[in-house]
């Protein structure tokens, strides 16, 4: 839902009672991360801890570049997004269609869980 659940309506959904709110979605291409459009997407407008960063990607060398490089954000946490059906993500295999490939979705885990980000098995 990037571009439509921007920060402030996740601000108000943690006034509400959310326990954490999450990043809108980015790319986990990292050399994408200075454009205009992501960068007010990685920084915390939330108004509580943690600070959930939310990548999509489907090469396990650059989502973890983008894990490690979220560290430098103060992330406490990445989501991997799975389940965006979107055919501008699907279509580079990331979102959902990263799902139909179980091997590298493992891989995916296997790295983060390396890099200490938002994997809990």
């Amino acid at each position: 839902m990037a571009g439509v659940t921007d920060a402030p309506f996740r601000d108000i959904a943690i006034q509400c009672g959310a326990d954490y709110g999450i990043s809108e979605m980015v790319t986990s291409q990292i050399s994408l991360w200075q454009s205009k459009k992501t960068q007010p997407r990685l920084k915390s407008h939330f108004i509580e801890q943690p600070k959930i960063i939310q990548i999509a990607g489907a090469s396990a060398d650059v989502i973890r570049d983008a894990a490690i490089a979220s560290q430098a954000l103060h992330a406490d946490a990445i989501e991997i997004n799975m389940g965006c059906p979107a055919k501008k993500v699907c279509n580079v295999l990331a979102g959902s269609a990263l799902l139909q490939n179980e091997k590298l979705v493992a891989k995916i885990y296997s790295i983060n869980l390396k890099v200490g980000l938002g994997c809990d098995g």
